[in-house]
């Protein structure tokens, strides 16, 4: 989804893993009426190349 975006192509075979970090309340106090912020994704890519074009184009 964030490959689509991005405007880069990205296949299922470039990505080893992505999952999601920390837990769902993490980044919300109690104090806040705003809802909770969405946990950070962590993936894991199978080139280099495809990571540098990816933090490029997110920038």
């Amino acid at each position: 989804m964030i490959s689509i975006k991005l405007g880069i192509k990205l296949e299922e075979q470039d990505v080893v893993y992505a999952k999601r970090a920390g837990n769902g309340r993490s980044n919300y106090e109690e104090s806040e009426e705003k809802a909770p912020r969405p946990r950070v994704i962590v993936v894991r890519l199978t080139r280099r190349e495809t990571r540098e074009e990816l933090l490029r184009s997110a920038r």
